[in-house]
């Protein structure tokens, strides 16, 4: 009782309200990924702020690899089209090789109860995920960095097998000039 206390409270997170942001989550195997951003008309040189949760929607436990980040082996893709689907920016496959020391070590796989969640922030320059002024969308694809043979948990693992747990696309709106004010405005 008292570790499946103590998992619920490291696990729990609450959802950030973001006053531009709307998701539709997209269930793979009761993994549901949502994405909200903090702006969607933001200008060329602004930053935007992309808020991925990872929600345990079905009635398990999953256990995810905790070493997750953006990008080749981390797990967390980014994808960004324009309006008529053409790729701009597409999630790297997670096809890297983990380290086997890692893999080894229990405190790199966290257990995602029942309807619990984890969050992770990104911070990126509008600049260097769209061409320039015009309309796109965004949205953000899990898929574990780690084989099913090589994990350590072998119940309720969510491997690179499971699939691809991928967020609904978000429209963005960019102009020439700042349109997102850092301290919260804008939208």
């Amino acid at each position: 009782m008292f570790l499946r206390r103590f998992a619920a409270g490291l696990l729990a997170s609450s959802l950030m309200a973001c006053a531009c942001a709307g998701t539709t989550p997209t269930a793979a195997s009761g993994l549901i990924a949502t994405l909200q951003v903090d702006c969607r008309r933001l200008g060329v040189d602004d930053e935007l702020a992309l808020t991925v949760t990872l929600r345990n929607g079905g009635a398990q436990p999953l256990v995810l690899y905790r070493r997750l980040g953006w990008g080749e082996g981390g797990g967390l893709g980014l994808r960004v089209t324009d309006f008529e689907g053409t790729e701009l920016l597409a999630p790297a496959v997670a096809e890297a090789e983990a380290d086997p020391v890692l893999l080894a070590d229990a405190g790199n796989y966290l257990m995602l109860l029942p309807q619990r969640s984890l969050q992770l922030v990104r911070h990126a320059p509008v600049a260097a995920l769209v061409p320039g002024a015009g309309n796109y969308r965004v949205s953000v694809e899990y898929r574990s960095p780690v084989a099913a043979q090589d994990a350590l948990p072998k119940s309720y693992f969510w491997s690179r097998e499971s699939g691809v747990a991928a967020t609904q696309a978000l429209s963005l709106e960019v102009g020439e000039v700042p349109a997102c004010a850092s301290h919260g405005m804008g939208g």
